[in-house]
């Protein structure tokens, strides 16, 4: 065999070498970014379900928290016309008592 020719074989042989590792490295990094690209998605999937359940948590709470100041709202508008009337009332008893003390005034002899 010419000794150029077997030169050549030997440099194609290590041209392949390379090639197949250079080739394995790249196919290597491709299935870990791969590997990594389904942990994330797995991960966003997790974090969202997560999301998802404090979303519906919250909105409850904020359910109950507007009914709770919807029932305060009608409590405070039942005591602020309890508050009313009785304040009339206590007009009205004023009224009378004055009326009353007037008249008892009135009706004790003059010295």
């Amino acid at each position: 065999m010419d000794p150029d020719l077997s030169k050549v074989i030997d440099q194609v042989g290590a041209c392949a070498d390379s090639l197949k590792h250079a080739t394995d490295q790249y196919v290597n990094r491709l299935l870990a970014t791969k590997d990594q690209s389904l942990k994330c998605d797995a991960d966003l999937q997790a974090k969202q379900a997560r999301a998802g359940e404090e979303a519906d948590r919250l909105r409850a709470e904020i359910n109950e928290l507007n009914a709770e100041r919807v029932r305060l709202e009608r409590t405070l508008s039942t005591l602020k016309d309890r508050i009313e009337t009785e304040k009339k009332n206590i007009g009205r008893e004023k009224e009378k008592m004055r009326k009353s003390l007037d008249e008892w005034i009135a009706a004790q002899p003059r010295a």
